[in-house]
């Protein structure tokens, strides 16, 4: 006789009392094997349960059935909760991922005075100040759409006269920047400033003559004045317009700051700063900016990042006193070389942009050894101011284009 045979006689109750308590005891030892299994081996729990002494075939069916109702839930449950893992990790945990290889402009960078600032607030402030003259930006809108893809909104906080502010929107797409409508930071006249012209000139300071026998191409003459006097005349009164006041000699910062006010000259300004030995290629930076900063910064590593900031608390005297301090050639060396030095640390943004940190490491290199010669500077003014500067000895030729 077969085991299951003599299974199926102690179900139907017709084994005798001997051979009947042998099976419940193979029983008592499976239900035991049973359980250690699925306590140390984390197997279904398919324990059978202690059936009565009749055997009854129904009970015994329904403590298979429970055994397997029990199995089939935890089975549910571990799918429901690697389910559940799988879903939050795709929708927060690998955006996360994603974005961490690309350019995040809505990194916050602390709970300020006036609300939190997002990162691109404090990389597009450096940018512009050393790229855009005319066009400084430090308030960005950015709704975060996932997975490396941004909306951007560049908001203009101050303008030069009563036309509609310019504000920018765009979008960041896997560290692509673009731009819907105009491209703001591509108004720069590079060559706005002549001394850009000038090729192999190793003097720090030179004068009118020496620069115009030096101008690459065809040799300017003192005609260039006149024919800038003429092409001023042509603008309209009353607009303003975004102004390059090339000098007649090389400048510290001192110097240009008190020359420019003594014209009566009240409004913010970019000095244009020689950063290479053979050519006078300009970066920019903004000479006693009105606008002073909420944002923070690691000030041990760029001290002036942004010149001077606002902090909470402080007002009246002690910002007009931290105001003064600014404006001096030490303090104006230490921004120019905190704004390269920073730019250069963002190399997910310098890439975005298009911006060499190479060229920024050279222009840093090139500051800190020789200290700041302003070779001219950047203003919007009207007709009549440009005229002014034009007719002053100090200046060699002012161009002026439109404002946007």
């Amino acid at each position: 006789m077969t085991y299951r045979e003599l299974l199926e006689l102690y179900k139907n109750g017709r084994l005798d009392k001997e051979r009947k308590e042998t099976v419940e005891a193979d029983i008592e030892k499976h239900e035991a094997i049973s359980d250690y299994l699925c306590d140390e081996m984390e197997l279904p729990d398919l324990v059978l349960e202690e059936t009565s002494s009749e055997g009854s075939a129904q009970d015994f069916a329904k403590v298979v059935k429970r055994s397997i109702r029990r199995a089939f839930l935890k089975l549910g449950i571990t799918v429901f909760i690697v389910t559940l893992i799988a879903v939050l990790f795709i929708q927060f945990g690998l955006p996360k991922i994603v974005e961490q290889r690309y350019y995040n402009p809505a990194e916050p960078i602390g709970d300020l005075v006036y609300g939190e600032e997002t990162k691109m607030s404090r990389d597009l402030a450096v940018y512009s100040e050393l790229m855009a003259p005319g066009y400084y930006r430090q308030d960005v809108d950015v709704n975060n759409r996932g997975y490396g893809n941004y909306d951007i909104y560049i908001r203009q906080t101050s303008g030069w006269d009563d036309r509609q502010f310019l504000n920018v929107a765009g979008k960041i797409e896997k560290g692509k920047l673009t731009y819907f409508g105009i491209e703001i930071f591509d108004q720069t006249l590079w060559d706005g400033i002549e001394w850009y012209n000038v090729s192999s000139m190793k003097e720090k300071k030179i004068n009118k003559q020496t620069l115009l026998s030096s101008i690459k191409g065809k040799k300017q003459t003192a005609e260039d004045q006149t024919r800038a006097k003429q092409r001023l005349n042509e603008l309209f009164s009353g607009q303003m317009y975004l102004c390059y006041v090339t000098l007649n000699q090389q400048s510290d910062y001192e110097k240009l700051h008190q020359f420019i006010f003594d014209r009566g000259y009240g409004s913010e300004f970019w000095c244009a700063v020689r950063t290479e030995e053979d050519t006078c290629a300009n970066l920019w930076m903004m000479g006693d900016a009105s606008l002073s900063t909420s944002m923070e910064w690691d000030k041990e590593k760029y001290p002036y990042l942004l010149t001077w900031q606002e902090p909470s608390g402080e007002k009246g005297d002690t910002l007009d006193k931290q105001y003064a301090n600014i404006n001096t050639n030490e303090n104006m060396k230490t921004h120019f070389l905190s704004m390269t030095s920073y730019l250069q640390d963002q190399d997910k943004f310098c890439k975005m942009m298009g911006l060499s940190e190479e060229s920024l490491s050279q222009a840093e290199n090139y500051v800190a050894k020789n200290n700041l010669a302003i070779t001219g500077f950047a203003a919007v003014m009207d007709k009549e101011t440009a005229l002014d500067f034009l007719n002053q000895t100090e200046v060699y030729t002012v161009k002026a284009v439109p404002l946007n």
